[in-house]
């Protein structure tokens, strides 16, 4: 994530309206917005699905008006493949390393805590490992795997 803010940070910052009364100051926005929107995306894909749009408003007062269109493209297509890799990255072992529960919230969310060391689930789905069997509507009806199922 570190590598692709900044990767992102260091093709925007050529474009930027720099203040002379200030050095430095419209670099580290940029900077501190690149890693934050990163961070977001990095955190759960659904939780910001428009990242680059985001992005795009959050800064774009930090570029000339003839520079905003370049921004704009530059920032989509970092953003896209950062969420691209990012995306693979959490499908295949989850996000630092950590195995995210496998399970749905009430409201049909992704469950964003991370699973038990012996389990595909966290503490609060963990009822849910022996269910994996059944069909869904099955499970619904409250049956356990353990029952006969007719």
């Amino acid at each position: 994530m570190y590598e692709l803010s900044r990767a992102l940070y260091r093709e925007l910052r050529p474009l930027l309206a720099v203040d002379p009364r200030s050095p430095g100051r419209v670099e580290r926005l940029l900077l501190e917005a690149c890693e934050q929107t990163l961070e977001g995306i990095a955190g759960g894909l659904h939780y910001f699905p428009s990242a680059a749009a985001h992005l795009f408003a959050d800064v774009r007062f930090l570029f000339p008006v003839r520079e905003q269109i370049r921004a704009r493209a530059i920032i989509g297509v970092r953003v896209g493949k950062a969420q691209e890799e990012l995306g693979e990255a959490q499908a295949i072992e989850g996000l630092n390393g950590r195995r995210r529960c496998l399970a749905l919230t009430a409201q049909g969310a992704p469950c964003r805590r991370e699973a038990q060391h012996s389990s595909r689930y966290c503490s609060s789905h963990r009822h849910m490992e022996g269910d994996a069997a059944l069909p869904r509507f099955r499970r619904r009806a409250g049956m356990r795997a353990t029952q006969p199922v007719a």
